[in-house]
């Protein structure tokens, strides 16, 4: 994958004063014309690390967990654009890096997603304003010091076609090679089609972040895996009066989900419509507050995890991972329901929740891992130096047995 990173100087204001006065090729020059920063060259000692065989996995973790070698940018507070190489498909990234960046400090990252996105077959022509223009989150980027990555977007990266969730792993991956992103402060956010993006993720894929917020977002399946959202925090905001987006069916979807302890918190928008704009400043104080105060635990002592079948972008949830199989004769734990969702004012989904769903919980506590598995095949435990003592022996138990 080839990286480009283009920057020019100019704070949050004057990018909004620019995408307002120039054109659209204007603009887009502007981004693409300029000097570009490259991966730090160090990140040419991994690869030596591998073929080095006096090198003990200990001195290798020392190395990774004490990285902090990285290119200052000539210039803070930029818009950049990013080329992701996803299969044949050159796919531009637009980042904002706040006018405080150091580079030798770790940094928040949070991912914005656009709504209005999975039904466009190309880009417009303002591509590279959109991160202005339709970006409400821009504004306050410089105030609370957060890098801002923003995905050009259109109808073949829909996150639930599968090809958009190695999209974003690349894109997290890409922009913490040249810029240096605190792992524990990474968030996913989104309006509308976005925000349904965003759900997905958090229930199928959250590893990689601490925590996720909807704008007017919604879940195409109510049939969803309600547990995963117990293992991070979710910040959803509703229109009252969303004519695209029914309140009822995002509260009856939050409720579920809250009987696994899941911390999916609800702001409900009174007599708002769909489109958030007129009253994003009741929703970004409070976005950026969460932000402020939301920090991801890599190591939990617990997680639950269900899914339906194996997907290589979404096989393992922190230091848990697990391979299904739905053949299998299930536990005599195995959580299966009638289950019934709220769609809107008139209807209402109701299904067996849990059939054919593998099952994972897992716990570990004093060097001990305790696993209970229904249809799983296989399960694989990532154990971090922080979760156990070393100079101890490690017991893993699954269903009962040792």
């Amino acid at each position: 994958m080839y990286v480009s990173l283009s920057i020019m100087f100019c704070q949050v204001q004057e990018w909004q004063e620019k995408a307002a006065k120039l054109s659209d090729v204007d603009f887009a020059n502007t981004i693409e014309n300029l000097t570009t920063i490259a991966p730090s060259p160090k990140l040419s000692n991994i690869q030596s690390w591998k073929s080095d065989k006096l090198l003990t996995s200990a001195s290798v973790y020392q190395e990774i967990t004490t990285w902090n070698t990285y290119t200052q940018p000539k210039r803070t507070g930029v818009i950049t654009k990013m080329d992701i190489m996803l299969q044949s498909q050159k796919v531009p990234v637009y980042i904002y890096i706040p006018t405080n960046y150091k580079s030798d400090r770790p940094t928040k990252l949070l991912i914005y997603y656009r709504g209005g996105w999975m039904s466009r077959k190309e880009y417009p022509e303002n591509i590279a304003k959109e991160i202005v223009l339709e970006n409400p989150t821009f504004s306050m980027l410089d105030k609370y010091n957060v890098i801002e990555v923003y995905p050009a977007l259109k109808q073949d990266l829909a996150i639930y076609g599968m090809f958009g969730y190695a999209h974003l792993r690349k894109i997290v991956a890409a922009t913490k090679k040249q810029l240096n992103i605190d792992d524990n402060k990474v968030y996913l956010a989104g309006f509308s089609d976005g925000g349904r993006t965003v759900l997905n993720i958090a229930y199928l894929a959250p590893t990689a972040y601490a925590a996720f917020f909807t704008i007017n977002g919604t879940i195409n399946n109510s049939n969803a895996y309600f547990p995963n959202f117990s293992n991070r925090k979710l910040v959803s905001f509703m229109a009252e009066n969303d004519g695209i987006v029914d309140y009822r069916y995002m509260t009856s979807m939050a409720q579920k989900s809250q009987e696994w302890n899941a911390d999916w918190i609800l702001y409900m928008l009174k007599d708002k419509p769909h489109f958030y704009y007129p009253y994003a400043s009741q929703i970004l104080p409070v976005l950026f507050a969460h932000i402020k105060n939301s920090t991801r635990n890599p190591y939990p002592n617990t997680i639950t995890y269900h899914k339906a079948y194996d997907y290589e972008e979404f096989t393992n949830i922190d230091w848990l991972g697990l391979k299904v199989n739905t053949k299998k004769t299930k536990e005599k734990w195995h959580y299966e329901r009638a289950t019934s969702i709220v769609l809107n004012k008139e209807k209402t989904d109701t299904f067996v929740y849990g059939e054919n769903i593998a099952q994972v919980e897992a716990h570990y506590f004093n060097n001990t891992f305790t696993v209970k598995v229904s249809l799983v095949e296989e399960v694989d435990i990532y154990i971090s130096p922080l979760m156990v003592n070393m100079t101890m022996p490690v017991v893993i138990q699954v269903n009962g047995k040792i």
